[in-house]
């Protein structure tokens, strides 16, 4: 069961809220040498003491179901090449990290998503559309080598 905050129960289940939901996204990978952190807002955010830069960006959170893993889509607005650019650098998976704040209190983290990976980018002139899954440990191979003559040769004297 999840825990979040009165302030965050109240603003959802308001007719009319005043204090909007951000999503704040950090995607990491080794040969990018730092994090890109970005935020759906007109604006930049300081979330426990990290900047998030503004983009215009929606946000699909997972359906609930037991038939399909879940994956979270997300769709920027490719206003700039940048993020393009970050993308066609790397050739394998971006982790990735989505988080949900009210833009009242953005140091109070009310939903996080951690362990993610980019599993699908698609790319227009004006968008850019990601989807994000969870790492499926449970497809990967047990054990994760294979036990053959060439690699442990003493194993078959």
């Amino acid at each position: 069961m999840r825990t979040v905050s009165d302030n965050f129960k109240k603003q959802m289940f308001d007719s009319l809220s005043d204090d909007p939901f951000l999503f704040l996204l950090q995607l990491s990978h080794a040969d990018w040498g730092q994090d890109y952190f970005i935020v759906n807002n007109l604006e930049d955010i300081t979330s426990n003491g990290q900047l998030y830069n503004a983009y215009a960006m929606k946000v699909t959170l997972p359906q609930t179901s037991s038939e399909v893993l879940p994956s979270v889509n997300i769709q920027v607005d490719n206003v700039s090449l940048e993020l393009i650019e970050f993308f066609r650098s790397i050739t394998t998976p971006i982790s990735a990290t989505l988080k949900g704040i009210l833009a009242s209190d953005p140091d109070v983290i009310e939903i996080s998503l951690d362990d993610l990976k980019i599993n699908n980018i698609q790319y227009n002139d004006k968008t850019i559309d990601l989807t994000l899954i969870v790492d499926n440990w449970l497809n990967q191979k047990i054990p994760g080598e294979v036990y053959s003559p060439e690699l442990y040769p003493g194993l078959f004297k």
